[in-house]
């Protein structure tokens, strides 16, 4: 988690460089190339605010699916708990080692504490799991961010060789019109 806070941090200050590099460049820059930049800008920002929505909203659903199950899975050992104490364990981050100890101590007794704790072992993978698949579309985000900016500057390229070839493609017209009016004399 730490991570992707660390690279959204990292994205969200290359997104704001960006946007003080285009308006420093957008009185040296042609009005094309100007646009160009600055529509990349927007959508990189506006890609990278919907992934993070997206991932929050990720995260806020699992937080509350996992809450839901640990609260039933710690009633399946202790039936006799409250909401308010089982709320008040959730809150401190206990519940998972109250939970813990009490199928402990009722293991010998019941098999449907040995399934519980099957159960949250297997999700606590399935958990891990998650996570790094998040990781992964992180990294792929960053990816493209990486290629889109690439293929920004091929183009930026691309059209200032054909300014260039254009500019010069009109010194040629104009020199070999002075060649004529020479050759004429």
């Amino acid at each position: 988690m730490d991570t992707i806070a660390k690279q959204s941090k990292d994205i969200q200050l290359q997104l704001l460089s960006m946007d003080k590099e285009n308006r420093k460049l957008s009185s040296k820059l042609q009005p094309s190339d100007l646009r160009i930049r600055q529509t990349q800008q927007v959508t990189l920002t506006k890609s990278f605010m919907d992934t993070m929505n997206k991932y929050r909203d990720i995260q806020t659903k699992y937080q509350r699916k996992y809450k839901e199950r640990m609260e039933k899975q710690y009633l399946v050992v202790n039936p006799n708990t409250t909401e308010n104490e089982i709320a008040r364990l959730l809150e401190s981050g206990e519940l998972g080692q109250v939970f813990a100890q009490e199928l402990i101590e009722k293991s010998s007794k019941s098999t449907e504490a040995k399934a519980a704790l099957q159960e949250v072992q297997e999700r606590h993978q399935e958990i891990v799991k998650i996570e790094q698949t998040v990781l992964e579309l992180q990294q792929l985000f960053i990816d493209m961010q990486v290629l889109v900016k690439n293929q920004g500057e091929i183009i930026n390229q691309i059209e200032y060789q054909v300014v260039a070839a254009n500019e010069n493609t009109e010194k040629g017209v104009e020199e070999l019109k002075e060649a004529v009016v020479y050759q004429v004399i």
